[in-house]
């Protein structure tokens, strides 16, 4: 029959059906984010099996179900999983604060003399301390020997007579460690603890106090460095402060940022019998002595072996023992304080660190994370 319509018709047009295509879009992508025992922190990390994830950021922790997730995941049909690792941080905002460290340990080789005890602390910058902190160490069996820290301020007393007659506007000119500050009265101050007020109101770094009726201005830090002077003003015709500068003392420079270097130079003037210097950022803390019957122990009385990570176990020497050959150090840093561990199971000759990570093939393949 013709297709043309000229006339009334019925025209059938047979034609192949046509299919619309749905494109494929993968629903079996998930992304992760999680507490585990190693792997990089904060880098998104492509798995596609339990096993490479296991081998990657490690298996079951009791402080974290990531892994539980991830297995859960897998089971029920997943095939992807993008993973970021997170830990726990002193302020969340700042990277550098993270609480995982990386584990080491000392392969040893043999050796004919015979080693001393030591302990070893954590790597730290700087601590902060305060006058009269202490270490106390037993050494080689003996009583408790205690080293201190002394940080002393640096203070100035008035020889004012009070009421001070401050009609309002005088000024009291200081400097505290380097920085000028300027403090105005009113006419209300008039008594010394009305003055002491003030100052303390508008001063910075540090303290006024009130001491047999006479202001007595002190430094909130302590140490060597630390510098005190009330420069002048019309303020100080009332108070009489005297002139010049005046300094701090002991055997730090400065409290708030106190250098393993000096702390080591501390323990070896006021404890004999050992010997105390930094390594790789950490306080090693050893005997002269050799042998078995070398020991030394941090007394859990002392104030600084939490800021320095050492420990309050004894730590005995050895006859003939061995000596350090090599230190291993985890790829990644990990929670746990349980070590690293050799390939046979047995642990390396050495103290363990303060976290472990475990030697294995990475299972995983790192990507940039899909948008």
């Amino acid at each position: 029959m013709s297709g043309q319509l000229l006339s009334s018709k019925v025209v059938v047009v047979e034609e192949e059906p046509r299919v619309r295509g749905i494109p494929a879009v993968p629903t079996s992508i998930a992304g992760a984010v999680g507490v585990t025992e190693r792997g990089p922190i904060g880098e998104p990390v492509l798995c596609s099996s339990f096993e490479e994830f296991e081998a990657r950021f490690g298996g079951f922790t009791a402080d974290s179900d990531l892994a539980l997730a991830a297995m859960g995941f897998f089971e029920n049909g997943g095939t992807q999983l993008w993973v970021v690792r997170t830990v726990h941080y002193g302020d969340v905002q700042d990277p550098a604060t993270q609480t995982a460290l990386r584990g080491w340990a000392w392969l040893t080789a043999g050796a004919a003399d015979p080693t001393p005890a030591e302990v070893l602390g954590a790597p730290v910058q700087r601590v902060f301390v305060q006058d009269g902190d202490t270490l106390v160490l037993s050494v080689d069996g003996g009583p408790p020997a205690t080293a201190t820290v002394v940080a002393t301020q640096a203070e100035l007393v008035s020889a004012g007579v009070f009421p001070t007659g401050f009609a309002g506007g005088e000024v009291l000119d200081v400097r505290v460690m380097g920085m000028d500050q300027t403090v105005t009265f009113d006419a209300a101050d008039q008594s010394v603890e009305q003055v002491a007020a003030r100052m303390n109101e508008q001063l910075q770094l540090v303290s006024v106090t009130v001491d047999a009726g006479q202001l007595r201005v002190r430094t909130d830090l302590g140490g060597t460095d630390i510098r005190l002077a009330v420069l002048g003003g019309d303020a100080n015709a009332a108070l009489a402060f005297p002139a010049g500068e005046v300094a701090g003392a002991g055997n730090v420079a400065m409290s708030a940022e106190v250098g393993l270097g000096e702390i080591a130079a501390i323990v070896a003037a006021d404890i004999p019998g050992v010997i105390a210097e930094e390594v790789e950022g950490a306080l090693r803390l050893r005997t002269v002595s050799t042998g078995a019957a070398a020991s030394i122990q941090v007394d859990p009385t002392s104030t600084l072996d939490d800021q320095l990570g050492l420990d309050n176990d004894p730590h005995l020497g050895a006859e003939g023992g061995a000596a350090n050959a090599l230190r291993v150090e985890g790829k990644d840093p990990a929670p746990s304080r349980t070590g690293l561990r050799s390939r046979s199971g047995r642990p390396p000759e050495a103290r363990p660190a303060s976290s472990t990570s475990r030697s294995s093939r990475t299972g995983c393949t790192g990507s940039s994370s899909p948008t």
